[in-house]
């Protein structure tokens, strides 16, 4: 049975959880941008093709989900600065806004390991290209600190010989530095691919649900002013804190957004073709298993959802 002190223990794990969801989040969209940079290798190319789909059912379906749990989040911290009275009076209403942030936390979650099984299906592509990217980055190293070398000698003799290939080799230094620089771009792009950002956003989204699945079940035992009042002043400062990472994360969402944004118009620019059928199809034809039966995540969603405009917009049904 869940204590006043054990749940509110737990805000140290949940504020880190969503500190850590903002670091993964930022890192998985610029890693998915950074999959549409020109002039690379042909199985780079092919492997970045096969996950286009992918991407943009990130930055359609998934990404809005993930901007809603945390937003909705910090208001629910931050209304737990009202004066005790008004707490103690809408309590029942914080007992069923924790539990619809646990829903919405679990779906969340479930969207998310979903699209890394997709991610999945590339892996072992992604991991030889991932290998092949190591070496070129290992080996045009050398090469740049070799050319580099030679610009360093002092000596006016050799400097006197050496003119016209010093400066043959700054320009070489320069083209492999360019190359340097796309080949450890690709290899945060492969990183993606092979789905660590993402899996460590899940993770957070797993705690996150898990803590306010937890609080529900504490807040419905509440039942009397003396558990309530002490359960108010103590949670005050905690949810504060949450309330402060809510809005790192929040304050991070442009550029996020700036990275999704641009990865269309990098396809667009590059030529690359989405299908968009399978974009706007996706919560109806991917499946997820829930008490034993397996479900659309669109049937799935009206379910947990039925009461909730929004997010049932947001599944593309028109509720109204």
């Amino acid at each position: 049975m869940h204590t006043n002190d054990s749940i509110l223990s737990e805000v140290d794990t949940i504020t880190k959880a969503i500190d850590d969801a903002t670091y993964s989040l930022k890192s998985a969209c610029s890693g998915l941008r950074f999959c549409y940079l020109s002039d690379v290798s042909k199985e780079f190319t092919e492997l970045r093709g096969e996950a286009t789909n992918y991407a943009m059912v990130y930055k359609e379906m998934i990404f809005p989900f993930a901007d809603l749990v945390v937003n909705n989040i910090k208001n629910f911290c931050d209304n737990h600065q009202f004066d005790f009275d008004t707490f103690k009076d809408c309590i029942d209403d914080f007992k069923e806004e924790a539990d619809k942030k646990h829903k919405l936390a679990m779906y969340t979650t479930e969207l998310h390991k979903k699209i890394l099984k997709e991610f999945k299906q590339e892996e072992d592509k992604a991991i030889k290209i991932y290998n092949i990217s190591e070496l070129e980055v290992k080996k045009i190293k050398e090469e740049v600190e070799k050319l580099q070398s030679l610009e360093e000698i002092k000596t006016w003799v050799d400097a006197l010989i050496l003119i016209p290939l010093n400066s043959i080799n700054r320009i070489r230094a320069i083209i492999k530095k360019g190359q340097l620089k796309r080949q450890e771009a690709i290899k945060v792009a492969i990183g993606l691919i092979r789905d660590e950002s993402i899996k460590k956003f899940t993770i957070s989204l797993e705690k996150i649900a898990g803590f306010f699945n937890n609080l529900s079940m504490y807040l419905s035992s509440l039942t009397d002013e003396k558990s309530i009042r002490l359960y108010y002043h103590a949670s005050k400062y905690t949810m504060e804190k949450v309330s402060r990472s809510c809005l790192n994360f929040i304050s991070n969402i442009p550029a996020i957004e700036s990275d999704l944004d641009a990865i269309k118009s990098d396809i667009d620019a590059i030529g690359y073709e989405y299908n968009e059928n399978y974009v706007n199809r996706w919560y109806t034809e991917q499946k997820v298993r829930i008490n034993g039966r397996e479900m659309s995540f669109l049937e799935h969603g009206k379910i947990l959802f039925a009461e909730d405009r929004r997010i049932l917009r947001m599944l593309g049904i028109d509720n109204e």
